[in-house]
């Protein structure tokens, strides 16, 4: 199936036209390739061709799944905007690191989610894709998890105590949360 014949098997599926060819792989294979991983994560180039070798391999599959690539920066994406630090460390994924107070948080509201240097090297990737990725290969949105993950990462484990103690700075957290998820995924 063609990248184009994939989609409209979806859209015929979703609008409950057809069936949908599921394909489960019957050789077992690593979730994620950790190796050398720092150096991906700080290069766009080395990131998308590692996420290409992944996606290549399922063009052909019999299904009507689309292989996809992304810019794959951990969860620590989103809240690096905000200002959290973070660390990638040889064979994990990125950390994020200590909770923000909420006045930083707060001010994260007025950060340029264009000049957040994980963004850029986000926009860098896509811009590889567009001009050298194969046409069957769809790219997608880094890691960007949920609102109240975001949330959580951010902020800490205090939260959870907040969300009984002080209510309202959770619904500002969340609205905070809402705004840096929404504008990077624009």
């Amino acid at each position: 199936m063609t990248y184009v014949e994939k989609k409209q098997a979806h859209a015929r599926f979703w609008q409950g036209e057809g069936p949908s060819l599921m394909l489960i792989p019957a050789a077992q294979s690593d979730t994620y390739d950790l190796d050398d991983y720092p150096r991906r994560f700080d290069d766009p180039l080395l990131m998308w061709e590692s996420e290409m070798r992944r996606a290549r391999p399922l063009c052909d599959w019999p299904t009507d799944g689309i292989p996809t690539v992304r810019p794959n920066l951990g969860v620590v994406f989103v809240p690096s905007i905000a200002g959290q630090g973070y660390k990638v460390q040889p064979d994990q994924m990125p950390w994020p690191g200590e909770p923000l107070s909420r006045d930083v948080l707060r001010a994260a509201r007025s950060r340029s989610v264009e000049d957040a240097p994980r963004v850029r090297r986000a926009a860098a990737f896509y811009a590889h894709h567009s001009t050298h990725g194969a046409t069957d290969v769809a790219a997608y949105l880094p890691d960007t998890q949920g609102i109240f993950d975001i949330a959580h990462l951010l902020y800490g484990e205090d939260i959870f105590f907040d969300l009984a103690d002080d209510p309202a700075w959770v619904e500002e957290l969340l609205g905070i949360c809402n705004d840096l998820y929404t504008r990077v995924s624009l």
